[in-house]
């Protein structure tokens, strides 16, 4: 069976199912930029989702984000792990939306391969980034692995801070009207603007 790279609308179809509140920000963008960052989001939430089922054991989370790192890198390593991806399901705890991710992953991975080099490369950078982070930080006993402000710290910077550089790589390189100040601005505060997303989620979660 031949797969195809995941279409705009399949992306878009999927979007609203597995994000929150992204969905709402991304709609309000235009264009390449829309695409990109709604590409670049379902790539995330593949990754969240390995991440926070923990009716998977520790070691096998952990194992698979590090190899969806790999193949994050290197596009000719996808295959065995989007296979294995496929083979969650009926295993893992993700809402159907998440799931379809799940089996649709080899269609989101070849997408990506298809976008120009610059823009593909910030993606993989970014989501490489982020893999190797959340496996850092699985636990079969949520919050195990952060105890002190340092590891919240570092937490929300492979979780968030990371999604900070990914848009603020996708806005310089698709935006409009971004001027070489305007760059210099975006990337100086692109960690902050993660985190404090994420910070925001922290605490209405708390609450």
């Amino acid at each position: 069976m031949t797969v195809l790279p995941m279409t705009d609308e399949r992306v878009f179809a999927l979007l609203p199912g597995v994000s929150r509140t992204f969905a709402i920000s991304i709609a309000a963008l235009r264009g390449t930029l829309a695409a990109d960052v709604a590409t670049a989001y379902l790539l995330c939430r593949l990754l969240d989702t390995v991440e926070d089922d923990t009716t998977l054991p520790e070691v096998e989370r952990r194992t698979l984000l590090l190899d969806l790192a790999g193949g994050i890198e290197h596009p000719e390593e996808t295959g065995a792990v989007c296979d294995r991806l496929v083979r969650l399901e009926g295993r893992i705890t993700a809402t159907p939306c998440e799931r379809e991710l799940l089996l649709e992953s080899r269609e989101l991975f070849l997408r990506i391969q298809t976008l120009g080099g610059q823009r593909a490369a910030v993606i993989r950078r970014w989501a490489a980034e982020m893999a190797r982070g959340m496996a850092e930080f699985v636990s079969d006993l949520p919050g195990q692995r952060i105890q002190t402000m340092a590891d919240l710290a570092r937490y929300c910077h492979f979780v968030a801070g990371t999604v900070g550089g990914m848009l603020t790589g996708l806005f310089v390189l698709c935006g409009p009207g971004i001027s070489e100040r305007r760059r210099r601005l975006l990337e100086e505060h692109m960690e902050s603007f993660g985190r404090g997303l994420q910070m925001v989620n922290i605490i209405k979660d708390c609450g």
